[in-house]
């Protein structure tokens, strides 16, 4: 699981299903980008046969470091790590959310979690947030130029 540590945008997708079997192939499959360790690669393949053209994302998505130091754009999220969570540089625009929800439905309808307990994954929701990290400044020491 990586967490941000730029401010950014997050796209959720709330399922059922343990996340960390399927979430960076999901992303492939909905946005065409995948991670420094290549898992993902196989469904962004899909992505640019079903969407020829579509580089959208290429500059839109971000990627950061998972616990090993591999830059990924998409993690599990949430307390239950059921959850998909793609992070973006900028707000993607209403016709990117619809295609990215619509192709998350597709490849959730069609995916085998492998956590032994669904056949599919199922959808609950998404979310767009905003993902703000805080930056604080304290003096700890200060000298005068005469010290």
């Amino acid at each position: 699981m990586c967490t941000p540590n730029d401010d950014c945008f997050v796209l959720v997708i709330k399922t059922d299903s343990y996340a960390g079997n399927f979430e960076r192939a999901m992303c492939g499959y909905m946005t065409g980008e995948y991670g420094e360790c290549g898992v993902g690669d196989e469904e962004a393949g899909i992505f640019q046969a079903e969407c020829p053209g579509n580089y959208e994302f290429e500059d839109l998505i971000t990627r950061f470091p998972d616990e090993h130091g591999c830059h990924r754009p998409a993690t599990m999220w949430g307390h239950a790590c059921t959850d998909v969570a793609i992070f973006f540089e900028s707000r993607p625009t209403d016709d990117q959310l619809s295609l990215m929800r619509d192709r998350a439905r597709k490849f959730a309808a069609v995916t085998d979690p492998r956590d032994r307990g669904h056949s599919h994954i199922t959808i609950s929701g998404f979310e767009l947030m905003e993902y703000l990290v805080k930056h604080t400044e304290n003096k700890v020491l200060s000298w005068t130029e005469d010290e």
